[in-house]
């Protein structure tokens, strides 16, 4: 047996507090207290731990590109069937010439470069802390 204590990590930690927020708390809106407590049975709080868990879980694993934000203002890290790996934002544009077809595709952030044959994507992690 292992005397090492593990950090869990901060998304999770915040995602178990909103939702055991939620269920200690009647209030319509978080009170950020324990004004209008009401007793939770284990099961909710294990529940909550576990969705919080899952979603942190879900969020560091490779989706489907079709299941990617388009949008320009939002980078993700993306995968292609070249074996590369890219921050990379969707766009939608014209080579501005009048009546011209609409064009779209992933676009490496830094580069601008198009990205041919983009395959997966996943949110880009949290930025480090500050230190103190």
């Amino acid at each position: 047996m292992s005397t090492e204590t593990q950090t869990i990590p901060d998304a999770i930690m915040r995602a178990a507090e909103k939702t055991l927020d939620q269920i200690l708390c009647n209030c319509p809106r978080s009170c950020g207290g324990l004004e209008g407590v009401r007793a939770a049975s284990i099961v909710d709080i294990a529940k909550a731990i576990n969705d919080a868990v899952m979603a942190e879980r879900e969020r560091s694993q490779w989706r489907p590109i079709q299941s990617a934000p388009r949008t320009i203002e939002y980078d993700v890290l993306v995968y292609g069937s070249d074996s590369r790996m890219s921050v990379a934002f969707w766009s939608i544009w014209t080579d501005g010439r009048p009546g011209s077809a609409k064009r779209e595709g992933w676009f490496e952030s830094l580069s601008k470069k198009r990205l041919p044959n983009v395959t997966h994507w996943m949110p880009l992690p949290a930025a480090p802390k500050a230190e103190g």
